[in-house]
Parts: C-alpha cells; sequence; structure tokens
C-alpha cells in the first residue's frame, strides 16, 4: 500500500502518516545539542529577525549549523557533522518512501538526502511565499513537528491557484512537496513555546540536476550532500575544485549561552 497520499490532484505535494518513535534519535540530538542555547532568555536575539546570521552552533564539534535569512525571524539548524547527518539519514530511511519517490524522480540508482534541518520560531510576523526548488529540479522537501505543536503555532499556508489552503501540522504525520508548490508559515503571535519542526531535503543522485538544485539549497547548510553522494566541496563531481571551495560560509554570529 502506498504511503505518500497526493493533497491535491494538480499539486506536487503528499502527506504520509508514519510511527512518531522515528523521530527519537532527532529528539535526543535536539536537547543534546540545541535545547539549552534555543531556551536560554539571553540569546533570544536569534529570532529578533532583521539580520542574517550563519554559523556553527552548539558546542564543539559543532553538530548544527545556523541560518536565518534577512528580517525573518525563523532559525534553519541544519546538521552540520557526519555523525548528525546520520540521524537524519536514519529517519528518512525509516519512514520507508524510497520505492514510491523512485516513481516521481528522475534517479539512477537511489534518492539521496541532501541535508537535514530544526526549524525553529517563537512567531512569524507575515507571509513570506515562496518555492523551495525551480521547476524539473527532481527533488522534494519534507516537514513534521518535532514534537506537539502549541494551539496558537501557525500551520503551511500552501496556493492552488488563487485559492489559499492550510495544513495543519500533527505528530506522526509529514508533508512532502516538490517544485511548483507555494508555501508559507501561516504568521502567528510568539505563545512564550518554541516551535520545532523537521525538515529533510531530498531528491535525484543524478548530477545533471545539481545547477537548478543549488540556486535554492546550496546556501541553506554548511554539510550538504551532493546528487552523487559526495559531500560539497570535497569533490569534483559539480565540475569545482574542492581545494578553491570554501566549506565554511560563516559570515555573521553571535556568542551564545548555554546555561
Amino acid at each position: 500500500m502506498d504511503k505518500l497520499a497526493r493533497i491535491g490532484p494538480d499539486l506536487n505535494a503528499f502527506t504520509l502518516q508514519f510511527d512518531e518513535s522515528l523521530l527519537d534519535g532527532i529528539r535526543d540530538s535536539y536537547h543534546r545539542e540545541l535545547h539549552s542555547i534555543l531556551t536560554n532568555p539571553q540569546n533570544q536575539r536569534l529570532f529578533a529577525g532583521g539580520r542574517e546570521i550563519r554559523q556553527a552552533f552548539g558546542a564543539p564539534p559543532n553538530e548544527y549549523f545556523l541560518v536565518s535569512f534577512l528580517s525573518y525571524p525563523l532559525l534553519w539548524l541544519s546538521c552540520n557533522t557526519p555523525q548528525t547527518y546520520q540521524v537524519y539519514q536514519r529517519f528518512f530511511d525509516g519512514l520507508g518512501i524510497e520505492n514510491e519517490l523512485k516513481k516521481l524522480v528522475d534517479h539512477d540508482a537511489k534518492i539521496v538526502l541532501y541535508c537535514g534541518f530544526l526549524v525553529a520560531s517563537y512567531r512569524s510576523p507575515g507571509h513570506s511565499w515562496h518555492l523551495d526548488y525551480l521547476p524539473d529540479a527532481n527533488a522534494y522537501s519534507l516537514l513534521t513537528p518535532l514534537f506537539e505543536l502549541d494551539p496558537g503555532h501557525g500551520n503551511l499556508l500552501y496556493k492552488v491557484g488563487d485559492k489559499v489552503n492550510s495544513h495543519g501540522y500533527e505528530v506522526g504525520e509529514a508533508i512532502m512537496f516538490g517544485d511548483k508548490f507555494m508555501h508559507c508559515t501561516e504568521p502567528y503571535e510568539d505563545t512564550g513555546h518554541l516551535r520545532v519542526l523537521v525538515s529533510l531535503q531530498f531528491g535525484t543522485d543524478k548530477m545533471k540536476y545539481w545547477n537548478t538544485l543549488r540556486q535554492t539549497i546550496e546556501s541553506q547548510s554548511n554539510f550538504l550532500i551532493l546528487p552523487c553522494g559526495h559531500r560539497l566541496g570535497t569533490c569534483q563531481c559539480a565540475g569545482q575544485d574542492p581545494s578553491t571551495s570554501e566549506v565554511e560560509r560563516v559570515i555573521s554570529g553571535f556568542p551564545l549561552s548555554r546555561e
């Protein structure tokens, strides 16, 4: 029986149900590496918005990498070491959807997990409509809550023509979408509780799609697996000499308190 259920006849988007215990490894990683930093009052300026942040995150060896985009107060915390990447790979493998994905994605042998993230926020001040991928990227994003969300937390909004629809997040259910899927976080006020989502990016193993993919995913993390299976900056598959690649793209950051 198929696990992926298309949410609309003309939409490149699906929902899937899974055993929430599959999230236990990511939950352990979150509590070990991130929770004390993200919930510390001394670090709340991270969520203020108004500036771009790119920095290694957590205690050495910095298992996560933090990116925030311009003025929006939403933090993307990506796996930043092979060990943390494997935590998200195990979650992806446990979903058991690779065979169904192969029917949706042009590929040679397998579906590649490019990166895993946690998306953390206290508020969402306005609509930020966007597409995750350019046309024919042959890739998908997946979103699911790490923990039960506060009733005041925003849902996922998406467009069908001119109509706006809403997908309500539930633990044990994920939404997965590819190109041509216009979406954004539903605006919501600070409820006093951190909202944490799991996000995966995965898709084709064919490098011919990298020039399309890179335009939307290359700058979102520091540890990124290419369609070829190598880490960005460690091979010449993308036509770049790894000796000249800027792997650690730290632009700006904050000193952080853990206690």
